[in-house]
């Protein structure tokens, strides 16, 4: 009897091994089936180019503002003239030592200069920028 049970179990593994052995489980693919299915991933290398500035350009100009006469002229008063605004943010790439920016319609890096600001750092959302009077932190608009 315990001889049986050895027997039953030999056969039991014998018989799928087996049938493993002698059927040969072939699926139809066609042909995008197949390039997927021996897909494999291949390595390139992306050239990157010398830096170069690019100034953009808008594809829309401002009509200019019509020119009133200066109110230190009619008024005999001195009138502070306004700071130039600063200038804005639109992109960043951030990409920690190639990381770069589109700074009042120019693309920009580190050291770069605009307006008469040379950015020192580019973080994910904001750039800041410095001059001679001191620094600021331009935020992405």
């Amino acid at each position: 009897s315990t001889a049986l049970m050895l027997l039953a179990a030999a056969c039991s593994l014998m018989v799928p091994l087996l049938v493993y052995k002698k059927v040969k489980f072939k699926p139809a693919l066609n042909n995008i089936e197949q390039s997927a299915y021996t897909f494999s991933p291949i390595q390139f290398e992306v050239a990157h180019k010398t830096w170069q500035d690019t100034p953009l350009h808008l594809p829309l100009k401002a009509a200019p503002l019509p020119v009133s006469p200066s109110p230190a002229i009619t008024t005999g008063k001195s009138v502070k003239t306004p700071a130039e605004p600063l200038p804005t943010v639109s992109f960043i790439l951030y990409d920690g030592d190639k990381s770069m920016a589109i700074i009042g319609g120019r693309m920009v890096k580190t050291g770069s200069e605009v307006r008469g600001w040379t950015v020192e750092q580019i973080e994910h959302n904001r750039v800041l920028i410095r001059n001679p009077k001191g620094t600021k932190w331009l935020k992405l608009e």
